[in-house]
């Protein structure tokens, strides 16, 4: 509730306002500009008093003239939408927060000469705005505790002089008396590193010429047999050539197969299983599954189930101990295995029973609108399976994932 009363009392003001401008002056239809845009005064950071009975928001104005912005806390009647600005001083306000019993606002503010944004709180129905805290690295996030006594925030400390407030000012006074010294030094320090990047590399002498130039022969020598190798319509992959293990190929494939087979995961609620069953698919985020589905973009990253998945459609699932853990943890209603998956239509009531199913995927015609795959099923890779399957434990057990 709380989440939603903002945005609706947020637009009526809008609307109020659009049509207070309207009733003034007669509308003229020109194009936007820029400046348009600029004057539009922008809300932000709602809250909702504990009563519900009002809402504090800031409300942030620019002045293209000076180059500056400044922000304001407003306070809006939820009941009848009226809205009035709660400060006015020339300093930003930000970051308001309701006291437990709604009569006190606390907020941050740079006013007075304040270097950063203090800490202030102020009634809610107006008047002067008192400073509570101030500190060398400013004030932000600020919270009432439930006593509404006392209020948290946020501040940035230097971790060595965290527990004395003077010190830390002398440093920071410091520092920033120092920053055209620093300045200066890190310009000569890039100065240094940009006449290094541009200096001439030093000639190499004759000894190392020598070194390199046999250590590239020899290289050159022994990547005749893997290029051979490679150019092999039955390549040997992750082989060495050499006795001593210098140059070598490796790679996933030596060649990529013209079908693509994949294992599809189902489940179902129901207690009865016949051609009448409805079965629902998992879906994982890159796999292909539903043929309707876009082919995805894994880069820079590979999805390691889906790759998985894949792998097990080259051998059955009896040789994939992992794959029949995973459905384990499904039948288990698993939280982290759910996360895993894009679709998981069991999410929060696991299905009563799993299986997988075999099918052969080709890409779709061109002409098949929003339809990427074709698939035929092969035959049942998986026979269903739920929890207290006699089988399954025993296969669970064998195998190390005894629960």
């Amino acid at each position: 509730m709380r989440s939603i009363l903002p945005l609706r009392w947020f637009a009526l003001l809008f609307l109020a306002a659009g049509l207070a401008r309207a009733a003034d002056s007669t509308p003229v239809l020109r194009a936007i500009t820029a400046e348009d845009i600029w004057s539009v005064k922008r809300p932000a950071a709602l809250e909702l008093s504990p009563d519900g009975a009002r809402l504090v928001f800031t409300v942030k104005e620019f002045n293209l003239e000076k180059n500056s912005s400044v922000s304001h806390l407003w306070v809006l009647d939820t009941a009848s939408g009226a809205a009035h600005a709660l400060t006015t001083a020339e300093s930003s306000d930000n970051a308001p927060t309701w006291s437990p019993d709604g009569s006190r606002i606390a907020f941050t503010a740079k006013r007075n000469g304040d270097e950063e944004a203090a800490l202030y709180v102020i009634r809610a129905d107006g008047g002067e705005a008192e400073k509570i805290i101030e500190l060398p690295l400013g004030i932000s996030a600020p919270r009432w505790l439930p006593d509404g006594q006392h209020v948290v925030f946020a501040t940035n400390v230097l971790p060595k002089l965290a527990s004395d407030r003077e010190a830390m000012k002398k440093e920071l006074k410091k520092k920033k008396d120092s920053k055209v010294t620093a300045l200066a030094t890190e310009n000569a320090v890039l100065k240094r590193a940009l006449a290094r990047l541009r200096a001439e590399p030093a000639p190499l002498g004759r000894a190392r010429r020598i070194v390199t130039g046999v250590l590239v022969s020899l290289v050159a020598l022994l990547s005749l047999n893997p290029v051979v190798n490679m150019l092999s319509p039955s390549q040997r992959m992750n082989a060495a050539f050499d006795p001593f293990d210098l140059v070598n190929t490796y790679g996933a494939f030596g060649s990529v197969n013209r079908t693509r087979n994949e294992v599809v995961l189902e489940g179902t609620r129901d207690q009865t299983l016949d051609e009448h069953t409805r079965w629902l698919a998992f879906e994982l985020p890159c796999k292909p599954g539903d043929p309707a589905r876009r082919p995805c973009f894994a880069a820079p990253y590979q999805y390691k189930l889906d790759w998985q998945m894949w792998f097990a459609s080259f051998s059955s699932a009896g040789q994939e101990p992992w794959l029949i853990h995973l459905v384990s943890k499904l039948l288990r209603g698993d939280p982290v295995v759910d996360s895993l998956f894009s679709s998981q239509p069991f999410r929060g009531r696991p299905p009563r029973y799993v299986r997988a199913l075999f099918y052969r995927y080709e890409f779709a015609d061109p002409e098949q609108d929003g339809v990427y795959w074709r698939r035929h099923l092969v035959g049942e890779y998986l026979r269903p399976l739920s929890l207290g399957d006699g089988e399954l434990e025993t296969y669970l057990v064998e195998h190390g994932f005894a629960e």
